[in-house]
């Protein structure tokens, strides 16, 4: 991820993801060793992924794509791009979480070949409107190289 990057992030991220998402968020999520990966149109940031390797194992923590964007097959293209280079760096497995509610993402993810491995009941806060918390779905893929 280069500087010009970064600045198309803090611009569309906060609508897309909770959490702090300004340049100081970004540079601490890398000096933590989180890889931050983006897809690019033109000069346009249109994809963005986080994500940690340890050990054999990736953690995906996000992946979002800017609304203009989405359902083009953009969030599967950044997806396997993920994989790919965590299998390459010698990843044997990949795992994430996601929202119960967020079925958009749970179809991306076992399309992709992830499988339910594990429920959190009442994980994440409710959502703004929401009836109340939620649980976060397991899932976890076999990589190969």
């Amino acid at each position: 991820m280069q500087s010009p990057h970064v600045w198309q992030l803090t611009q569309i991220l906060p609508a897309l993801l909770s959490g702090s998402w300004d340049t100081a968020a970004l540079h601490a999520m890398q000096q933590a060793n989180h890889q931050l990966r983006v897809l690019e149109r033109g000069q346009s940031v249109v994809g963005f992924a986080e994500f940690l390797l340890v050990a054999d194992e990736c953690q995906i923590f996000n992946i979002a794509i800017a609304p203009a964007w989405q359902r083009q097959g953009m969030g599967q293209s950044l997806l396997r791009a993920v994989l790919q280079e965590a299998a390459q760096k010698g990843m044997c497995v990949a795992v994430l979480e996601v929202r119960e509610s967020n079925q958009a993402a749970r179809t991306l993810y076992e399309r992709a070949g992830f499988a339910q491995v594990g429920k959190r009941p009442h994980y994440y806060p409710a959502l703004p409107g929401g009836a109340g918390s939620e649980a976060a779905i397991l899932y976890s893929c076999r990589l190969s190289g």
